[in-house]
């Protein structure tokens, strides 16, 4: 039950994502990993480093692609910052 919540939340906060200026393109979203491109001119580590300030892990892997898959109870803090 909680994996299947956690892919709720998960596809919430790509959603979220998806209408930010500087998230270029949301892969779709199945599981509880939510991978995402930054917009062009986006300084990926400053925004990398703003998330975890707000204690949001984000794995970067490609030059402007993020990887976030995170717990449930990660999730639902990042849920409640991004709103």
């Amino acid at each position: 039950m909680r994996l299947k919540e956690d892919h709720l939340r998960a596809r919430k906060i790509g959603g979220i994502l998806s209408a930010l200026s500087f998230v270029e393109k949301v892969l779709p979203v199945d599981t509880n990993i939510i991978v995402f491109t930054v917009s062009p001119g986006v300084d990926v580590k400053h925004l990398l480093s703003h998330l975890a300030d707000r204690q949001i892990k984000v794995v970067p892997f490609g030059k402007q692609t993020s990887q976030d898959g995170h717990t449930s109870d990660i999730m639902k803090r990042c849920l409640k910052k991004l709103k």
